[in-house]
């Protein structure tokens, strides 16, 4: 059964929805407000960090400013230019800020600007405090290959540069690089080349800081990566539960295929944990892998909006989604690394397009679509967010990290709770529908038998027709004059419902119908006509069916966590064929006959507790059927 939270004041529920939308918003401007600043106790000019007023034990500071790049230079194979000695130098370098992107600026998906090599370097200035000591730099994305290099030394860096694509070995994943300083003043290189991506260079903050804070960062940073693919993967595998065993709606395999979709996105993303689990994945691959999943991220979200809400999205849309994935699908595949990153920048122009398309469809639910109203709203605005965060992530080099990476899986929770919204209303109806067919089975020529009965009892005994008109009045007005909205009854009220029943068929059918009541448990509630479609399957097709009739046993007792009600029979019992089939779960096919009052019996209890009803011959003759209610 979905989930469905249902507030108990409204107000308080305002509240809380607010507040969840304060709870979005405040770490981005914080976050924003917080980037904009600089380190106080750094000082800075091209090519130089001067960190001897700050204490690296705190937190890691960015070296972000300008840095010295030589262009078309790999200057580990040189001795390495200080800072000092540039000016008398043959090799005049560029100062560009760090971090930054190589790109071609009017054409932003061409690789016309990207190709390329050089070195970044800049000098640092550490506290005397600081020599000796272990201390890490932290570099989270290098496009596409990397080496670094202190004083001329290397020590570290992710793939191998190349001066072409042959040369290169690509492989952009986080990494530390750890130094003990003999000296305060160090200078760092850092050689990068890029011949298989449509952007190169040193793409997000480099940071320094204590060897135990900073393996402390990392360590937090993957952990949060696997706890946020965690759930994603939680959520896919509740959903796809949900549709495989309780609740068939399509739209529960989109939702399942969109959060996996979603974590393996994830896991390619930040600290790429997919090359923890893949350690041999090659760098194309990898690629790949994160091109096609950021794709059907987007692709699934539209499909899962179209499918839980029809004709919101224009079927011209999904027309050329779908016709843009048959048709790029096997050029990802086949294409090799460079050709596919050429597609990469219209993947991101897609799923910019997308995003918006989105939050504007939402919006559209927002103002037409009361049912999950609170949740489409927090999806609207996640969304909005992670559309900002990326583009200011890919254009202007912002950290995935200097804003909490929580809006995708809030968007996936937000649009699950609208499913569960949905799927919660579309139970109630499809309660409501039940019980309008459990009015019909009241077949006409029962009512006509019964005041054929009366009729008849009124020539013999005036006071047994009254009894019996009363008793045909609570009858009809238990099955036809409840609230529709109640849930659940009273077993009390359900009784006297059934006991009117009984006590019609037992003036038609005199002695021929005995009934015995062993009710140990009376105080709890069940949905409305549960027991009576059970009770007038006993009387039509068991003890009535006999020639000399038989007896009908109504029982009710606790046990363990549940309340059973049994009814019972000495008839003939059920067919082999009907048993068969309803233990192999055809009970579709058992509606067809004289089971069809036990077949929405038992889907009803499905909806509502997930139980079952259990039917079964006695081994002393006749049939059984049990109801299981939880207790509570």
């Amino acid at each position: 059964m979905a989930i469905r939270w249902i507030p108990t004041n409204q107000k308080l529920r305002q509240i809380v929805f607010v507040g969840f939308l304060c709870l979005l918003l405040i770490p981005f401007f914080a976050t924003w407000i917080g980037y904009t600043g600089k380190e106080a106790c750094v000082r800075h000019e091209p090519g130089l960090f001067d960190l001897s007023r700050c204490s690296l034990e705190q937190q890691p500071l960015k070296l972000d400013g300008q840095w010295l790049f030589f262009d078309n230079q790999l200057m580990g194979s040189k001795r390495y230019v200080s800072r000092d000695t540039q000016s008398t130098s043959s090799i005049t370098p560029d100062i560009v800020q760090v971090p930054n992107h190589w790109s071609n600026p009017v054409i932003p998906w061409t690789q016309s600007g990207a190709k390329g090599h050089g070195t970044y370097q800049v000098q640092l200035q550490l506290s005397d405090a600081s020599v000796g000591k272990p201390l890490a730099l932290r570099f989270s994305s290098i496009r596409v290959a990397s080496r670094v290099l202190v004083n001329g030394k290397p020590i570290g860096g992710s793939g191998m540069v190349g001066v072409n694509q042959d040369m290169e070995r690509p492989l952009n994943r986080p990494f530390l690089v750890r130094i003990t300083p003999e000296r305060a003043t160090l200078t760092l290189q850092v050689e990068v080349s890029n011949y298989s991506f449509f952007v190169g260079g040193i793409n997000n903050s480099v940071s320094i800081g204590t060897l135990q804070m900073m393996e402390s960062v990392a360590g937090r940073y993957k952990a949060f990566d696997i706890l946020i693919i965690g759930i994603l993967c939680g959520v896919a595998l509740f959903y796809l539960g949900q549709m495989m065993f309780i609740e068939r709606y399509r739209e529960n395999l989109l939702f399942s295929l969109l959060a996996t979709t979603i974590a393996l996105f994830y896991s390619t993303q930040s600290e790429k944990w997919i090359y923890d689990v893949f350690q041999m994945i090659e760098y194309e691959w990898y690629n790949k892998l994160a091109m096609l999943s950021g794709y059907f991220v987007h692709t699934l979200t539209l499909l899962y909006l179209n499918q839980s809400r029809p004709n919101l999205v224009p079927a011209t849309i999904i027309r050329i989604v779908m016709l843009l994935s048959f048709v790029l699908l096997p050029v990802f595949l086949l294409a090799d690394a460079g050709t596919a990153s050429y597609l990469t920048g219209f993947i991101s122009l897609y799923a910019v397009s997308i995003d918006i398309l989105v939050i504007i469809l939402l919006y559209r639910l927002y103002r037409l679509d009361r049912d999950g109203l609170q949740y489409l709203s927090i999806a609207a605005v996640a969304a909005l967010l992670y559309v900002v965060i990326s583009i200011l992530n890919f254009q202007f080099a912002f950290e995935v990290y200097d804003f909490p990476p929580i809006y995708i899986p809030v968007m996936v929770i937000s649009f699950g709770l609208v499913l569960s919204e949905r799927q919660s209303l579309m139970q109630q109806r499809l309660m409501e529908t039940e019980l309008d067919k459990f009015r019909h089975q009241i077949k006409p020529h029962f009512i006509y038998n019964s005041l054929n009965t009366i009729m008849w009892m009124n020539k013999r005994d005036t006071k047994k027709t009254q009894d019996l008109l009363f008793d045909f009045s609570q009858f009809l007005r238990a099955s036809f004059d409840f609230d529709e909205r109640e849930s659940l009854v009273l077993f009390k009220n359900e009784l006297e419902t059934t006991r009117a029943y009984l006590s019609l068929e037992q003036a038609r059918f005199g002695e021929k119908l005995r009934v015995q009541w062993k009710l140990e448990v009376i105080e709890f509630s069940l949905p409305p006509l549960l027991l009576q479609p059970i009770v007038e399957n006993a009387v039509r097709h068991g003890v009535t069916s006999r020639l000399h009739g038989g007896t009908i046993d109504v029982e009710t007792f606790a046990t363990g966590e549940y309340i059973l009600i049994r009814v019972s029979d000495d008839g003939p019992g059920f067919s082999q064929a009907f048993l068969d089939e309803w233990s192999h779960g055809q009970k579709e096919a058992s509606g067809g006959g004289k089971g069809i009052g036990l077949v929405n019996v038992h889907r009803r209890l499905q909806t509502l507790f997930q139980t079952s009803l259990q039917i079964e011959n006695r081994a002393e003759g006749g049939a059984r059927v049990t109801i299981l209610l939880p207790k509570g």
